[in-house]
């Protein structure tokens, strides 16, 4: 863990050192709780070493905060990879991370690590029910029409 904090942490110091006249640097994060969570990390180990930061919470979306760092009114903020290369880079062809790191460099933009979870989808059901239907993976899903689902707008476009 402490490896992938101190990523954080190189970046806020590179982004305060280049980007600022100050020495200040300004966190973003989404209309999320996720994000603003990651906000607040990000924030507090900058406070931790000296670093005076502001968090601004809840701007946006991803297209408003990716904007807002490109413009300079933030230097840092989380971001999903995959929400990077299908929302921002989609016209690239990125296969890895190393390719996209490539890709950002032509936006001036740094990306840390990953942070060592992942937030891939995944669908859960009532054991009884599937069960009763028996549907043991997603493309049994396919034989049920007239079952009620429920996804975020995302997972629907993805």
């Amino acid at each position: 863990m402490k490896k992938i904090l101190l990523n954080f942490i190189l970046i806020l110091l590179h982004l305060g050192c280049t980007n600022r006249n100050e020495k200040e640097i300004i966190v973003g994060s989404k209309k999320f709780t996720e994000s603003v969570i990651l906000g607040d990390v990000i924030t507090q180990l900058g406070e931790s070493n000296s670093i005076k930061v502001t968090h601004k919470k809840e701007l946006g979306g991803t297209r408003i905060l990716w904007n807002a760092l490109l413009k300079g009114d933030i230097d840092i903020y989380p971001e999903y990879t995959g929400t990077i290369i299908q929302e921002i880079i989609s016209e690239e062809n990125i296969k890895d991370f190393y390719s996209l790191k490539i890709a950002l460099r032509k936006y001036s933009v740094e990306i840390s690590n990953p942070l060592g979870f992942n937030n891939t989808y995944a669908l859960g059901m009532n054991r009884k029910r599937a069960v009763e239907l028996t549907i043991n993976k997603i493309s049994d899903l396919n034989n049920y029409d007239n079952l009620k689902l429920g996804f975020t707008n995302l997972f629907i476009e993805i």
